[in-house]
C-alpha cells in the first residue's frame, strides 16, 4: 500500500482523544472527547448497510482515512469529518512511519 500523497489529502479531519470524567454518584465514569489535532487526509468509503430492526432503521458505514503518520492516534480515538463522527476500529502503518490507514465506523446520528 502506498503512503499518503498530498494531492488526495483534501479532507479536514479532527482527531479526538477519549477522556473519562470523575466517577458520578453511581460510580460511573462518563466518556468525553477532546480534539487534539486537525489534519488533512484522504477519505474512502468502504461499505455501508441499512437494516430495519425493531421498527427502527440502523445504518452502518465503514470508511477508510489515509493521513500522514502520527504517534498519538490509536483505536480509542474518534474522527470528525464533514460533521460526521467515526470511531477508529483499526490502524495500519504505511511504509516506515510515512502514513496511517485508519479504518473507522460512522456513529449513528
Amino acid at each position: 500500500m502506498e503512503a499518503a500523497t498530498a494531492g488526495k489529502m483534501n479532507r479536514s479531519i479532527a482527531i479526538q482523544a477519549r477522556t473519562l470524567s470523575a466517577p458520578n454518584q453511581l460510580g460511573e465514569q462518563i466518556p468525553s472527547f477532546t480534539t487534539f489535532a486537525t489534519v488533512w487526509g484522504e477519505k474512502t468509503e468502504l461499505s455501508g448497510s441499512q437494516q430495519l430492526v425493531a421498527q427502527q432503521t440502523t445504518v452502518q458505514k465503514i470508511t477508510r482515512f489515509r493521513i500522514y503518520w502520527r504517534p498519538d492516534v490509536n483505536t480509542t480515538c474518534r474522527l470528525v469529518v464533514d460533521g460526521e463522527t467515526y470511531d477508529v476500529t483499526y490502524i495500519a502503518e504505511l511504509g516506515r512511519r510515512k502514513g496511517l490507514l485508519l479504518t473507522a465506523k460512522a456513529l449513528a446520528s
